[in-house]
């Protein structure tokens, strides 16, 4: 699988779950991308090929239809405690996959 990069609005801890499943995963912040615009996300992820992991399902699939390539989208449901972020993660790397 691709690499990942998990938008601000998820938990960091999620770089994890895919790191234990042997994936390459990171952070927006860790790539120091806190506050950027949506659109600067989105760009980034296409061009360093990464699936990018968000619970903005509006504002990325609008801006998703714009790019001509894209490497993935997993979208978590929004307002979910850090837990089910995991929980819920798991389970689309386990489709992914």
């Amino acid at each position: 699988m691709d690499p990942i990069l998990i938008d601000e609005c998820l938990s960091p801890t999620l770089a994890s779950v895919a790191q234990a499943r042997g994936l390459v995963a990171m952070h927006v912040a860790w790539l120091n991308l806190e506050g950027v615009d949506d659109w600067d996300v989105a760009s980034l992820a296409a061009e360093r090929n990464y699936v990018v992991v968000t619970n903005n399902r509006r504002d990325f699939m609008r801006l998703y239809v714009e790019l001509e390539v894209h490497n993935g989208l997993i979208i978590i449901v929004p307002a979910a405690l850090r837990a089910e972020q995991r929980r819920l993660f798991g389970i689309a790397l386990d489709t992914a996959e």
